[in-house]
């Protein structure tokens, strides 16, 4: 979905409100074939489309590894596009009942920096919120920007602080571990409105969907071509993202 994203430059089924696309996805419904993909010689675009086809299979034992995905988009990089010039541990055992000051003391022992006094300035009105977190612009000492990130309670029976404790320490552990250049650096923890929060680089060009609606002549073909080996990486390490899409998507 997301590299239909990338070429189209609109989320999946945007006749659709969220829940009948949700709905639409269950039911094995393809979203309608674009008129055209942007930047593609012709017969590439029949490629592209073939490609998603099979990557919207309903049964996911019917879809191609992302190393395939990988493949096919780095020949249609090489050999598709239209005129576009291409820019160049250990174990911490946390349980749902741990407190915050116990989790941060075992997050630093394991070698995750705390920037919490390093935050100067956070910016509550320049918040970004997705389906699963609050995203907020900060500024450390050295007069750097950073993102600070918040998880929310997924549903009521998660709404108590100690699990949202416990899932953003999971998701820090699983994002120290990654060193990809497909994936955004992590610079550390900090404590936001008595919430544990992961910092990391803000990125001045947003979502992988503004970046295109503002750069409609990049080179697309690059852009999927990145996003599959960032995931090619991940799940590498045995790791799944669980909620990849265009606005989950950041650009340097």
């Amino acid at each position: 979905m997301t590299i239909l994203e990338v070429f189209t430059g609109d989320v999946p089924y945007p006749e659709l409100s969220e829940p009948n696309a949700l709905i639409a996805v269950a039911d094995g419904k393809i979203p309608t074939r674009p008129s055209e993909f942007a930047n593609l010689k012709a017969g590439y675009d029949e490629i592209l489309w073939a490609l998603l086809l099979i990557c919207f299979h309903l049964v996911p034992g019917n879809r191609p590894s992302l190393s395939s995905v990988r493949d096919v988009m780095n020949v249609i990089q090489r050999e598709g596009q239209a005129n576009i010039q291409t820019e160049n541990t250990g174990h911490i055992i946390i349980k749902h009942n741990t407190p915050l000051p116990t989790i941060i003391d075992r997050l630093v022992d394991q070698g995750y920096l705390n920037v919490t006094k390093q935050l100067t300035f956070i910016d509550e009105n320049h918040k970004y919120s997705g389906a699963l977190s609050d995203v907020y612009q900060a500024r450390l000492f050295n007069g750097k920007l950073v993102a600070v990130k918040c998880l929310r309670a997924l549903t009521n029976s998660e709404s108590k602080p100690e699990k949202v404790f416990k899932r953003t320490a999971r998701e820090l552990y699983a994002w120290s571990i990654s060193t990809h250049p497909n994936v955004l650096e992590l610079v550390g923890l900090a404590v936001f409105r008595d919430k544990l929060a992961m910092v990391a680089p803000w990125m001045p060009y947003g979502s992988l969907l503004v970046f295109i609606n503002a750069n409609p002549e990049f080179d697309r073909c690059s852009l999927c071509t990145q996003v599959a080996e960032g995931l090619v990486y991940i799940h590498g390490l045995g790791m799944a993202h669980g909620d990849i899409k265009g606005q989950c998507c950041s650009i340097k």
